[in-house]
């Protein structure tokens, strides 16, 4: 996280708990002064205000906990009575959870787009080659009442929709079209990915195949075959001249 992203946040987190500090404040007074006051006409002053400041007690702190304050950046999902009702944010909302507004807040979601690595070891190329094979996956979410009511957590379900599909595409592919053709692989691989998370509100917006290990005497046949390559269209060019 940036240093400007991390100010943001930390600015906005203090002004949300200023906000319901000062609820806290103006709820607890109000009972206090609603009922405990009039109570101190019957009951002595003491036992009068003490039960208006238990009441306010009680009440300021459920009505702290209604107040919510969202960076641009993040998005709240919203349910009636277990149900969901409408996604909240940016900016000042609140989540009532008594009647007749019986709300909660089911899940903040992050609307940035996420990164995450994604790695197949050892796993079989189509010319049975074994192969440890990395990429990275960038990711944002789309729809959060998808991400956050259709899926557990759909972080992981994007990680194991990449990671079984990068399997795939090893074992479909030969190790040169896999070393040649990077590009079209995680061009592949995005699509794929893509139509898999695509009903969980997430969206794909780019993969990179970072890296592609091959076994080291693996590595040493490949490179004394190019070179006997070489000298053979060496050979050849070398005739057609003559």
């Amino acid at each position: 996280m940036s240093e400007r992203s991390a100010s943001q946040g930390a600015s906005l987190s203090e002004v949300q708990g200023i906000l319901r500090l000062l609820a806290w404040v103006v709820v607890f007074v109000a009972c206090v002064i609603l009922i405990g006051l009039p109570l101190t006409l019957v009951l002595p002053p003491l036992v009068g205000l003490g039960a208006g400041g238990v009441v306010g007690l009680f009440a300021a702190s459920i009505v702290r906990g209604t107040i919510y304050v969202l960076p641009e950046f993040q998005r709240a999902v919203q349910l009636r009575m277990g149900r969901y009702e409408e996604t909240k944010g940016p900016g000042f909302f609140m989540a009532i959870p008594w009647p007749p507004f019986y709300q909660s807040v089911a899940q903040i979601i992050d609307m940035r787009i996420h990164s995450r690595p994604v790695k197949a070891a050892e796993t079989l190329t189509a010319d049975n080659v074994p192969v440890d094979c990395q990429a990275v996956i960038f990711y944002r979410v789309e729809d959060p009442k998808q991400a956050s009511l259709e899926v557990k957590d759909f972080e992981e379900a994007v990680f194991r929709a990449a990671n079984a599909a990068l399997k795939d595409i090893i074992g479909s592919l030969s190790l040169s079209e896999l070393l040649s053709e990077r590009e079209k692989v995680a061009s592949r691989l995005e699509e794929i990915v893509d139509e898999s998370v695509v009903e969980f509100g997430v969206d794909i917006t780019s993969v990179e195949l970072t890296d592609v290990q091959v076994p080291p005497d693996l590595i040493e046949d490949i490179s004394a075959q190019a070179q006997a390559e070489r000298e053979r269209d060496a050979r050849v060019a070398e005739v057609e001249r003559i």
